[in-house]
């Protein structure tokens, strides 16, 4: 079985820069859908209201600059932090994808081969981070491993698309695979990287008091959610957690799949 270090569970976000933030074109693009959801324009209002309520939250349209970091694929699972709580070092952990196993969703069988997504204590988290020699993404290298660099609203791109993840509670149909890691494929931002939204939030910043990116499906609904769930918009503060660690360089001697050039050793 693969470990939680092999390089199918990671990917290389490389350094340069990205568009953070609510470009002019995309609040238009949401006050546009506003206006047709709700027959008013006050976008820029609940953007006030958002900032006041929310003082990490920061959606002017800006470019940032990052440097190279590898970040998890799929946030960790119920199976990873079971073997950390049994005693399990962090470097011996399993990988999120286990053993093949179908579900029978809308009289169709899928496979999936993913473990689910673990709801995660500060403590269970900082441990983790500890054992891998990892951190916590920052709110930057979140959005940026969610949105990749074209300024897209959601991972998949501009357009919302409810099935691209479990996004609000009231959907009975989901209920077999609303939390399995590998389950919606076409959510996957444009560097691989699996659920970066419809899940828990996931943890960013720093120990002991970090914060969260992402929109709790029971914090939402079917008809808001195309909103809250917007990268930049999508910050939580408190209740229930995901984790995905980040390491700031890939250690060598995991590594599993081609050889390291000159810029990668250093």
């Amino acid at each position: 079985m693969k470990s939680i270090l092999h390089n199918e569970y990671w990917v290389e976000i490389p350094a340069g820069e990205f568009f953070t933030g609510l470009s002019p074109e995309n609040e238009e693009h949401i006050t546009a859908r506003m206006h047709e959801q709700y027959g008013v324009d006050y976008f820029p209002y609940w953007k006030k209201r958002l900032m006041e309520d929310m003082p990490g939250l920061k959606l002017d349209w800006n470019t940032a600059h990052l440097d190279r970091f590898y970040i998890s694929r799929f946030p960790i699972t119920w199976d990873q932090i079971s073997a950390l709580q049994k005693g399990e070092k962090a470097l011996d952990l399993p990988g999120a994808l286990g053993e093949t196993r179908t579900t029978v969703l809308n009289n169709r069988e899928l496979e999936y081969r993913g473990g689910r997504v673990a709801k995660v204590t500060y403590a269970e988290a900082e441990a983790l981070c500890m054992g891998l020699g990892a951190r916590l993404p920052t709110s930057l290298e979140w959005e940026k491993a969610a949105r990749g660099t074209d300024d897209r609203l959601y991972p998949w791109g501009t357009e919302w698309n409810q099935d691209a993840g479990y996004f609000y509670r009231d959907r009975p149909e989901m209920r077999q695979i609303n939390d399995v890691v590998d389950a919606f494929p076409i959510g996957v931002s444009s560097y691989g990287v699996h659920g970066m939204i419809g899940y828990l939030p996931q943890l960013v910043g720093n120990f002991p008091w970090p914060g969260a990116r992402g929109c709790d499906p029971a914090e939402t609904t079917a008809e808001r959610a195309w909103i809250d769930n917007i990268i930049p918009i999508a910050y939580k503060s408190h209740g229930y957690f995901s984790l995905r660690p980040v390491l700031d360089k890939w250690p060598q001697q995991q590594w599993q799949g081609h050889a390291l050039s000159k810029d990668q050793e250093r």
